[in-house]
């Protein structure tokens, strides 16, 4: 399928990455011609920073500064229409961890945290956010899927299955 032709939907937001110095990589986007769509600085009403650079058409890269890692892989952002929902979701049929929740009046939106272990810092999250008011999202053709790793595929699909989500043969 085309660029052209694929649609992300309303309901995938972005990517994040870890990077040691966000500030450098920006720099290096920028030099290499780059867009960069938010420059480097908190977090509103937090301590961690980051910034957006774009990727190609439609994906958005949020770049988060924390220690050298292993996994850069930081997290994704998906939009959500229940937002205790699919909190629940996460965290019954995944055995996920909601880390911390922020609601932002301002923009009209409140997120969720989700992951695995005791520190969000140290492992990859889902982004949940809630946009004030909207309760579903289009699907587009050009995201497909979460792919989550477990000892047992069996089990956790019928955990899936009980807690309101879909398995796909």
């Amino acid at each position: 399928m085309e660029w052209t032709s694929t649609t992300i939907g309303t309901g995938f937001g972005h990517f994040g990455l870890a990077v040691e110095d966000v500030q450098k990589v920006v720099d290096l986007v920028k030099a290499k011609g780059g867009k960069v769509t938010r420059e480097p600085g908190p977090v509103k009403g937090g301590k961690s920073i980051i910034a957006f650079v774009g990727g190609p058409r439609w994906l958005q890269v949020e770049l988060i500064q924390r220690p050298a890692t292993p996994e850069p892989f930081a997290q994704v952002m998906l939009r959500v229409g229940d937002l205790d929902r699919a909190v629940k979701f996460y965290e019954k049929a995944f055995g996920m961890t909601e880390f911390r929740r922020r609601d932002n009046p301002d923009q009209k939106y409140t997120l969720a945290m989700v992951g695995y272990g005791d520190d969000e810092m140290k492992t990859t999250v889902l982004e949940l956010t809630y946009n004030y008011g909207v309760t579903e999202y289009t699907k587009g053709t050009g995201y497909a899927q979460i792919a989550v790793g477990t000892d047992d595929v069996y089990k956790t699909a019928e955990a899936v299955k009980a807690f309101g989500g879909k398995t796909y043969p």
